[in-house]
């Protein structure tokens, strides 16, 4: 068990990086496509997407396990942050952006049912105590980070940082979390 909630707590940080990293840019990447006007629409619908998909979530979720639920959503968001490092129109950035927006929050949502598989009744405030600082340290270090990066390239290479980490996230996944009971 508590083996587990080390792998957890890993792939929590790893996670909370390339989110991190592409946190304070996203914005400005949109307006490289769109007037900065519709930016607030954008992220509207991204929340809209997220609130749809967290309402079938958990129906998945129980469907085909948290396992495969959690492998399924980060390959997507990997080939996501890959494909926002390529994009070149307009509709293309918005729709991946969107896309990229609402598995965030199912990637999330799968970690934060993964870890309460893992909590004992009696210490699951300590568990997601702990999860949530290794969490904010991530997006810390990630702060630090982007400003080097972005001092020297553009935001191709942030989505491309970005994509390294999350393909760790997701090997570290696949290959640490397959016995996890539903």
């Amino acid at each position: 068990m508590q083996h587990n909630r080390r792998i957890i707590y890993l792939v929590g940080f790893l996670f909370s990086v390339p989110i991190a990293l592409t946190a304070y840019i996203n914005s400005s990447f949109l307006s490289t496509f769109i007037d900065k006007e519709l930016i607030g629409i954008i992220y509207a619908m991204g929340s809209l997407s997220s609130i749809l998909a967290l309402l079938i979530a958990p129906h998945v979720f129980k469907k085909i396990g948290g396992y495969k639920f959690l492998i399924i959503i980060a390959l997507l968001e990997v080939l996501s942050l890959f494909t926002l490092s390529m994009v070149k129109h307009a509709w293309s950035a918005i729709g991946i952006f969107i896309l990229y927006f609402t598995l965030n929050t199912l990637v999330i949502f799968s970690l934060d049912e993964l870890l309460e598989i893992f909590s004992k009744d009696s210490t699951t405030g300590k568990t997601r105590g702990i999860y949530l600082a290794i969490c904010s340290l991530a997006w810390i270090i990630a702060q630090l980070v982007t400003g080097t990066i972005l001092g020297k390239f553009d935001f191709k290479i942030m989505y491309l940082t970005s994509f390294g980490i999350m393909t760790l996230f997701l090997l570290v996944s696949f290959f640490n979390l397959k016995n996890i009971p539903d």
